[in-house]
């Protein structure tokens, strides 16, 4: 089933723990087959088979080519849909910032790194702000398919 880019995902549905192991192994992993996940997951097939239909559904997996495993029909590798979701991760350091952009798979698209030294919050957030939106136009990702940004601010630690 091809991803849909005009239906909204549902953000508002959490995936379920199953569902997140499931995703972590197909990105830790790569494309692999029904079989193959029940195993890892220690889940029965029919088990498997309702999460992975769940995951198509919701545009974040597919299918991808069949493979022969013995006997029987050829099975098909299941993959992620790394275009499906993006997340951001923004490090503050104390001379400069560095904006990043992920897909599902967790592939950095692009890594931008402002120099200016973040000397106030309202500057600091407004270049942000100007550096994501850009990024985001750049690389053709709609806003609302970024699911999750992340902040580091660079400290020191005392005890």
């Amino acid at each position: 089933m091809p991803l849909d880019l005009d239906t909204p995902l549902h953000a508002h549905q959490p995936l379920s723990l199953n569902e997140r192991k499931l995703l972590d192994i197909l990105r830790r992993r790569g494309a692999i087959t029904r079989a193959t996940v029940s195993t890892e997951m220690d889940l029965a097939q029919k088990s498997v088979h309702r999460l992975i239909e769940e995951l198509i559904s919701r545009g974040l997996l597919r299918s991808g080519e069949r493979v022969k495993n013995g006997r029987g029909q050829p099975s098909p590798r299941i993959e992620l849909v790394n275009e499906a979701v993006y997340v951001i991760g923004v490090s503050i350091n104390t001379d400069s910032a560095v904006v990043c952009i992920a897909d599902l798979g967790c592939n950095v698209l692009e890594q931008v790194t402002l120099r200016t030294p973040p000397l106030s919050r309202n500057s600091t957030l407004d270049s942000l702000d100007q550096t994501i939106e850009s990024m985001l136009q750049r690389n053709g990702i709609e806003a609302q398919r970024v699911i999750g940004m992340g902040f580091a601010i660079a400290g020191f630690f005392f005890s």
